[in-house]
């Protein structure tokens, strides 16, 4: 009984940090949304764990581009991301505000 207690004392004192942690393209996507883009690209490179993946880093490069307004580059990367599996949809979907250059 002792040992649940204890074990069920680490896990909520913990939990809050288990889900708290956040991967390497939404502290990017913080970091564009302060107009910060330098360093949004050093957040995005070494592939630090957590890391959603290849195509979750281009969208997220592409995202930083449209933000600086070079909507071919963006435009680029948007294939890119498409090539390495981000499903076309993700580029339709959202988040609409960011993504009208890349639609127009």
């Amino acid at each position: 009984m002792t040992r649940f207690l204890l074990a069920a004392t680490c896990l909520t004192l913990f939990s809050s940090v288990l889900f708290a942690q956040h991967d390497i393209q939404r502290n990017a996507v913080q970091r564009i949304a302060k107009g910060q883009y330098d360093e949004a690209a050093k957040t995005l490179e070494g592939g630090r764990k957590p890391n959603a993946g290849e195509a979750e880093t281009l969208f997220v490069e592409m995202l930083s581009l449209l933000h600086q307004d070079k909507t071919e580059a963006a435009m680029d990367k948007a294939w890119k991301s498409v090539e390495a599996g981000l499903p076309f949809s993700r580029l339709l979907a959202g988040p609409p505000e960011q993504l009208a250059k890349l639609h127009d």
